[in-house]
């Protein structure tokens, strides 16, 4: 059973399907092969079946009793992330258009320590094999206090409303527990470039056209990769008294990144702004 979280962190995914601490390993080869391929297709791959069943059981567990830490983030945002409409722009157009968004997020401050999702965030292997997936000489742990490692607790009404990512170029995340009803993870890959916007496309998309929409099928205990800087992407909203559990790993390209003050008070709200000596502004920059 895996009920000590000081447990190794090879004991939480099931290397006997994963042996990804052997990189070199086929079955590890094959792992790495794949995912390039469908990140090169479709801007998504999922690991279906990455975390061991008990430990599916535990970290899910262990996220329920973490969420009553979570701060609520109920609110508006355009899909670009702003917390406000721009100006400048036509009534109607996307980067104007304000979308709910309601979440409880549980910063890492509060996780860090004898978790076991802590332990698998900071295990080498899972990095290593990050890195040869998104062809990276090597990842690096986000030294950011509170966005290192997050728990997203999705509860009925709650959704993540379509957005782009300002800044990740990928994103990684695990579920650890579906939703009674609702919850789908789901992305428009490519919707947008450096050189063109694409407001048309992201306008159709904001208005309900799903001819590019993919809804990505995943269970609890999958690992999600995918790049969410200029693919659409949202969770749909929930309903039900089971909520939504989903950690957010943050990796880095180089060491030492944090988050601005002001960042992590608009994403965490008044409890961060005390730790960090100030209120901050309430507003997100767009992306």
């Amino acid at each position: 059973m895996i009920e000590d979280p000081s447990c190794f962190a090879a004991d939480l995914i099931d290397r006997a399907g994963y042996p990804i601490d052997d990189l070199t390993h086929p079955a590890s080869r094959a792992l790495i092969e794949r995912c390039r391929a469908e990140l090169g297709e479709r801007q998504v791959s999922v690991v279906h079946g990455f975390l061991d069943p008990e430990a599916l059981s535990h970290m899910a567990r262990e996220a329920g009793r973490l969420t009553s830490r979570g701060y609520r983030r109920p609110g508006l945002r355009t899909c670009y992330v702003g917390s406000e409409a721009e100006p400048g722009w036509p009534e109607d157009h996307p980067r104007r258009r304000l979308l709910t968004h309601k979440t409880h997020i549980i910063a890492y401050d509060q996780i860090r320590g004898r978790t076991a999702i802590d332990r698998l965030y900071r295990w080498a292997p899972l990095r290593r094999l990050l890195a040869a997936i998104l062809g990276k000489e090597r990842l690096y742990l986000r030294d950011c206090p509170y966005q290192a490692l997050n728990l997203l607790a999705f509860k009925d009404g709650d959704e993540s409303s379509w957005h782009f990512d300002c800044d990740n170029e990928y994103t990684v995340t695990l579920l650890l527990q579906a939703a009674e009803a609702g919850g789908d993870f789901e992305i428009a890959p490519k919707l947008r470039s450096e050189s063109d916007p694409a407001y048309g496309e992201v306008r159709k998309v904001l208005d309900g056209d799903r001819g590019r929409v993919i809804r990505v099928d995943r269970a609890p205990g999958s690992l999600v990769i995918f790049y969410g800087h200029d693919s659409l992407h949202r969770v749909s909203p929930v309903h039900g008294r089971r909520p939504r559990l989903a950690a957010v790993m943050c990796y880095e390209q180089t060491p030492g990144i944090v988050g601005s003050e002001a960042m992590n008070t608009a994403i965490y709200g008044p409890r961060v702004a005390a730790l960090q000596g100030g209120s901050g502004p309430e507003t997100v920059p767009a992306g």
